[in-house]
């Protein structure tokens, strides 16, 4: 526990070092997250006008908004997949309904259907609008109107690609904790899914430059941003 001065360093200090993890490195190593902590709790101090050194234990309080940032996000995508996607939950001895959500899961990660609007995924229209996409933003940067994505909205509007991409990664895990077609839980393991992130972002960058003059990708993030407040 810390006196109110720090606490209030400490608890600005996370707001803006999630801001490095959202635009700039889901998955970064120890001495990057050590070097955005320190960064950031310098930052709130000199923000709040308070004179004070951090403590080992601040900045590693910090940094663990790492996994604590990815956490959050697969907590909502795993919340919202069901009702976005169609997935039931079901009994094991219903072997239609076992059958319908591993083909469902199977279908949406073989072929990347879950980057599309869920409506009619056959025709491949609205890549990277789905609806589920902005509600967890909404839930994560924009619970009230102190949040981060309003508190550092010079870092969140437009919305980060990356953040998007770390969202995708996030969708992409929950879908998989379905795919033996009763839920279990896949842990949000960063050897596994620190990849996955790296290609969504990277498909995002190919379709911005594939839209050209339309710079689709550069309009859902200002979409995501107007619409998270």
């Amino acid at each position: 526990d810390y006196e109110p001065p720090a606490q209030e360093i400490l608890e600005h200090a996370i707001t803006i070092f999630k801001t490095h993890i959202a635009s700039e490195n889901a998955y970064p190593d120890k001495l990057q997250e050590k070097t955005w902590a320190k960064a950031a709790w310098l930052r709130a101090a000199r923000e709040l006008g308070v004179k004070m050194k951090a403590d080992t234990r601040a900045i590693e309080l910090i940094a663990r908004n790492s996994w604590g940032l990815r956490g959050e996000i697969k907590g909502y995508a795993r919340h919202f997949v069901p009702g976005e996607y169609g997935f039931k939950q079901v009994l094991s001895t219903d072997a239609d309904g076992v059958q319908r959500n591993v083909e469902l899961a199977r279908q949406l990660l073989e072929q990347n259907t879950f980057k599309y609007k869920p409506q009619d995924p056959a025709t491949r229209s609205g890549l990277f609008e789905g609806d589920i996409i902005q509600t967890i933003i909404n839930k994560v940067f924009y619970k009230n109107p102190s949040d981060d994505g309003v508190k550092h909205d010079n870092v969140y509007r437009p919305f980060p690609v990356r953040g998007i991409a770390l969202v995708l990664t996030a969708i992409q895990c929950a879908i998989q904790e379905w795919s033996t077609g009763l839920h279990q839980n896949v842990k949000f393991d960063e050897l596994i899914y620190e990849k996955e992130y790296k290609i969504h972002h990277r498909d995002l960058v190919a379709y911005e430059k594939q839209s050209e003059e339309l710079k689709i990708v550069s309009a859902i993030c200002v979409k995501l941003a107007q619409y998270g407040r």
